[in-house]
Parts: C-alpha cells; sequence; structure tokens
C-alpha cells in the first residue's frame, strides 16, 4: 500500500514538472520581434518584421483586413533585442472626418485603444501593453485579441453619435 502512495506521488511529481507542464506556464519577461511574430501567426495574423528608425523591432500586418504596425519600446542591446513595452498603431484614412468630439467620445467610451488626431490630420489608434512584471503566452494573445477588437470596430465606433 505505502507502495503505490509512493509510486502515484512520484508520477504525480514527474507530471507536474514535465517541459510541457512548464512551457504552458512560460513567463514573458520581455520579448523580441520573433516572440511577437509568432504569437500573431500562431493566432492568425500576418505579422512581418522590420525595423523602426532607431534600429527597435517593428512589425507590420494585417488583422481582419486592417493594417497595423507594432512598436517596441524600452529594448535592450542584445541580440535579438528584448523589449519590455510594445504599442499597437494603425493609421485611418476614413471618407468622412474625423472631429475632436468624435475622438474625445470614443476615448470617454472605449476601454482599449487610444484615439487621436495627429499633427497632419490623421486618424489613428494605439494600444500599449508592457511585459515588464511578467505575462504568459496566453495573456499576450488576450492583449493581441482586445487590439483586434479595439481595431476592426474603430470605425464603427468614431462614427457612432455620442
Amino acid at each position: 500500500m505505502i507502495a503505490s502512495i509512493t509510486r502515484a506521488a512520484a508520477i504525480a511529481a514527474a507530471l507536474i514538472l514535465t517541459p510541457a507542464a512548464a512551457s504552458a506556464q512560460q513567463i514573458y519577461e520581455s520579448v523580441t520581434g520573433d516572440d511577437l511574430v509568432e504569437i500573431l501567426t500562431e493566432v492568425g495574423y500576418t505579422a512581418e518584421l522590420g525595423v523602426d528608425n532607431v534600429g527597435e523591432p517593428m512589425i507590420n500586418g494585417q488583422i481582419e483586413g486592417v493594417a497595423y504596425t507594432l512598436f517596441f519600446y524600452r529594448c535592450n542591446d542584445e541580440t535579438p533585442k528584448q523589449c519590455l513595452d510594445l504599442q499597437f498603431n494603425s493609421e485611418f484614412a476614413f471618407q468622412k472626418p474625423v472631429t475632436l468630439e468624435m475622438v474625445n467620445a470614443y476615448n470617454t467610451n472605449n476601454r482599449f485603444g487610444q484615439a487621436y488626431i495627429d499633427k497632419d490630420g490623421r486618424t489613428s489608434l494605439d494600444m500599449s501593453v508592457t511585459v515588464q512584471g511578467g505575462l504568459t503566452r496566453q495573456a499576450i494573445k488576450e492583449n493581441i485579441d482586445w487590439w483586434k477588437v479595439a481595431l476592426t470596430s474603430f470605425e464603427e465606433k468614431i462614427f457612432e453619435t455620442p
């Protein structure tokens, strides 16, 4: 009986400590461009890795036909660069004008995605994410999903009557 209990405990411990169980709970303390390309394509979106004008990773892609750029911030100098912060961005060229009042109404009524009109009059949407302190792969996917929701509903929501 004691041998059976000991064997069962050993099997349970082995299952808990297997690499598959450990990798399912991987915590990202920082991310690389390659990490995000892999995760974005895993959830079905296009993602092309490049470099921005200051040498940090940058991803361009599409989610449900809407173009986006993913910028990386607070990156170290290692290769590949490990970064702590991300900013999703998309610019929109609507046929109808977007006013500051419309942008303010959008920002007041929506938790995810920050709208603004830049100095050249372009309407943009951003969403920032930090991995500082650690995020699981699933938490990163959840943040990507919130970006998808904000991105794909933005045109409808920005033109809603407040």
